[in-house]
């Protein structure tokens, strides 16, 4: 009995892992049919149809029993997932957030990565992370229409990554293909502290985005830039010989 009653306050105290632990496996398989296709090499034509356009309430066809169960099983497995997402960021392990990141939201994340504490996500398996890139304390990535991060990248604390905003011109607030595109980033850029990268917008290699800038176009390799919208200010020495490293067991 005591043995039963410790348990249970056990599972109380930690009662979100309990849950986690419970629901990972059911969390792994709704991942893997909702993968995001992940295609960013280009970005999307502006002409183009986006998938799944929502309907208006008026056109919303009436739904039998079954499909609005199925509907609200779909809703609680994908709120617990977004919930998930920004929880697991808080958890006081590198290596089992990394983890949850590749096998349970299935984000590519090469060797070498360190993503730092407090990472909120969306979109997740549309994020792809390669080596020995670095994201600091609380960023925010959506990986809705395609994040693609390359290699030995350093992205301060609190940058936030939009693939995906709304139409305010739109009668219905909805996403559209002028607000929605894949965010590629190539090696060896730097992405200061507080800034903020919008859709369809491609980084260069060895870039640099000033602290505080809203990146709204391409950025060219090896340019600084700073401000709201971000404009060239300078540029950056090529030569560049250093490694990121900084990963570690807890933090």
């Amino acid at each position: 009995m005591n043995t039963f009653l410790f348990i249970a306050i056990l599972l109380l105290i930690f009662y979100k892992i309990s849950i986690f632990l419970l629901l990972c496996i059911p969390l792994r398989i709704f991942n893997k049919k909702n993968i995001h296709p992940n295609n960013i090499s280009t970005k999307v034509k502006k002409t183009s149809t986006l998938p799944n356009e929502e309907y208006t309430t008026a056109n919303k066809p009436s739904k039998s029993f079954f499909k609005k169960l199925k509907t609200f099983i779909w809703l609680i497995f994908d709120g617990y997932n977004r919930y998930l997402g920004y929880w697991i960021g808080y958890f006081p392990s590198q290596f089992i957030r990394n983890a949850v990141y590749k096998h349970v939201f299935f984000m590519n994340i090469q060797e070498g990565v360190t993503i730092r504490y407090g990472l909120k996500l969306l979109g997740m398996s549309g994020i792809s992370i390669d080596k020995g890139s670095a994201l600091g304390d609380e960023c925010w990535l959506d990986g809705r229409f395609g994040i693609k991060i390359g290699k030995n990248v350093n992205i301060a604390s609190q940058v936030h990554m939009w693939s995906a905003s709304h139409d305010m011109n739109d009668p219905y607030f909805r996403s559209n293909p002028k607000t929605v595109g894949p965010i590629i980033i190539d090696d060896n850029a730097w992405i200061g502290p507080h800034t903020t990268i919008l859709d369809n917008v491609h980084i260069g290699e060895g870039a640099v985005i000033c602290a505080g800038a809203v990146v709204t176009k391409d950025v060219e390799p090896f340019t600084v830039v700073a401000g709201i919208p971000a404009k060239k200010i300078k540029e950056r020495n090529r030569d560049i010989r250093y490694k990121l490293e900084g990963s570690s067991f807890f933090y």
